[in-house]
């Protein structure tokens, strides 16, 4: 959302814009912007548990299908957790700005990527497509790797950077000015 409204407000601040599944109201319904599965989760282990360890142990369960039992990372999210906890009332607002937010009429100049995970299972990987599809945005597919795709797969989303900007900078060999729309990677 942030990044959206950042390109729409001051696109000559921002050079690229990638969208990491994302999701936009008015685009998706709610109930795939936030699968109806993870409400009770949320609510029990990000709102009322005041444990960092359990509230951490949960978002990764959330968050990730590579790393979500790796106990050397949920110790180091513990740990930041416990320096910098989140408030309930930061995560309630965050919530409501998801809710809240609408995305502007017009597509912003800025260029923009889309990337997203086949395996998300906090956000209806529909959504991303919603988006590229509405804004007629290039968009690579991760079939696996969960919501945190900069977790799961890492490399990869710096490839499918990478890769785009490389194609972006490259003179069409056909005139045209558009990256291909859709490439599954």
């Amino acid at each position: 959302m942030i990044a959206v409204d950042w390109a729409s407000r001051y696109p000559a601040e921002l050079d690229v814009v990638v969208l990491i599944n994302s999701s936009l109201a008015g685009l998706s319904p709610c109930y795939h912007r936030l699968r109806p599965q993870v409400y009770w989760p949320l609510l029990r282990w990000c709102l009322w548990q005041r444990d960092p360890l359990l509230q951490e142990a949960a978002i990764l369960q959330l968050t990730s299908r590579c790393f979500a039992d790796d106990a050397d990372l949920l110790t180091r999210w513990t740990a930041h957790a416990r320096e910098l906890p989140p408030s309930r009332r930061n995560t309630l607002r965050q919530l409501l700005a998801a809710l809240c937010y609408r995305p502007p009429p017009a597509r912003p100049a800025v260029p923009m990527l889309v990337l997203n995970s086949l395996g998300d299972e906090l956000v209806n990987p529909r959504c991303s497509l919603a988006i590229a599809e509405h804004w007629q945005l290039p968009l690579r597919r991760h079939p696996d790797a969960g919501h945190d795709l900069t977790l799961d797969a890492p490399d990869w989303v710096c490839e499918q950077i990478r890769t785009w900007l490389a194609f972006r900078c490259r003179p069409p060999a056909d005139g045209s000015s558009n990256p291909p729309s859709s490439i599954n990677g």
